[in-house]
């Protein structure tokens, strides 16, 4: 062969060179572009796995809020349950008192308060809450007596009495004396009651008729 054959030889030799060089090339890019693929796949599988996760991680806070929200209520009605037992046991706890009255003279009456049951002592102060007409008289050595706004304190044991008198108009042929009794324990929790009581006095002699 001349040299112008060599010269198509190795043209044609560089001419398939570089097609193979191409093909090479163009399997690469394929090969890169199914890695780029595979790769956005996995990327694509990631963020849904991590919003799955941040939803269930989201759905778990509110569940524990909602626990702790229904623990915090449960708490409360527990203790207003052991409030109003603790309440109702002291009220039950508390003084009674009867009350009785008695003419003693035109327009007054004696009324006399006893402590019936409750704990082992109270001092207790009554004040009147009936109509302005109904006074109350407390007894005084010197003076003999003093109009006064309540009665008291007087500390009590059960069984033990005090006694006050009240004015009534000699026209009140009807009239009821309504008392209010504070009491606080002496000693123990130093628990409060109020006692409230109602009493009829007695209605004045009719005429022709001595007391």
């Amino acid at each position: 062969m001349d040299a112008g054959d060599w010269i198509a030889v190795a043209a044609a030799l560089i001419a398939v060179g570089s097609m193979a060089a191409a093909f090479w090339q163009a399997g690469e890019a394929g090969k890169s572009r199914k890695i780029a693929n595979e790769q956005a796949i996995l990327a694509a599988g990631s963020y849904e796995a991590a919003r799955e996760q941040t939803a269930i991680a989201r759905d778990a806070a509110e569940s524990a809020r909602t626990q702790a929200r229904e623990a915090a209520e449960a708490n409360a009605l527990a203790r207003e349950a052991i409030d109003d037992e603790r309440a109702a046991r002291d009220e039950a706890a508390g003084p009674e008192f009867t009350l009785s009255a008695g003419r003693r003279s035109k327009g007054v009456h004696k009324v006399t308060v006893t402590m019936v049951s409750g704990p082992p002592k109270v001092e207790v102060m009554l004040t009147s809450t009936s109509a302005p007409a109904l006074t109350i008289i407390h007894e005084n050595e010197e003076s003999g007596g003093v109009k006064a706004a309540h009665i008291g304190p007087h500390q009590m044991v059960q069984g033990k009495s005090f006694e006050f008198e009240i004015s009534v108009p000699d026209n009140d042929v009807t009239a009821t004396l309504e008392a209010e009794l504070r009491c606080q324990e002496i000693g123990g929790a130093e628990r409060e009651w109020a006692r409230t009581y109602a009493v009829d006095l007695p209605r004045p002699p009719r005429a022709g008729v001595f007391l």
